[in-house]
């Protein structure tokens, strides 16, 4: 998952990248520039920061939304609702369960999806029938390689 991210991240232009796992000396993340933060940052920090003029993306790494305390739920929340929008953040959000590990107003607020391979049909089943919406799957990796492909030349 965090080599998808990286990979999408290093196609795009962002002028700030703030990156949240539990692991703050993780090295996951070193070969691009950005700033680590061990617990969600409260969006309204004056040290934080968030200037909607730049391009930010933040990236939640493997965290689990239910052991999270009451404050940094709401504040997760908050960036997927409220701040991707209004503060032009883009939210990447990694983990290993999307229905027991993110609540459906979070679910709600994506619309991008990347599922790897996986053994649990009924995780599968789950995830092609909670939005009305036709969803159309396609094979990721082929469709981004002949993306970049065409970019570069």
């Amino acid at each position: 998952k965090t080599t998808c991210i990286l990979n999408m991240v290093l196609h795009q232009n962002f002028d700030r990248i703030i990156v949240v796992h539990n692991d703050n000396q993780t090295k996951e993340y070193q070969d691009i520039d950005c700033e680590y933060y061990d617990e969600i940052p409260d969006p309204n920090d004056e040290e934080l920061n968030l200037d909607a003029t730049k391009k930010t993306l933040m990236i939640f790494e493997d965290l689990f939304y239910k052991a999270l305390p009451k404050q940094q739920r709401k504040w997760l929340t908050d960036y997927f609702t409220t701040y991707s929008t209004h503060r032009s953040i883009s939210v990447y959000l990694s983990c290993q369960d999307l229905f027991h590990q993110v609540p459906t107003n979070i679910r709600r607020c994506c619309n991008v999806f990347i599922i790897f391979k996986t053994a649990d049909l009924n995780n599968l089943r789950n995830i092609c029938s909670f939005d009305n919406n036709s969803i159309q799957v396609f094979p990721f990796k082929r469709k981004l390689r002949r993306k970049w492909r065409d970019k570069e030349g």
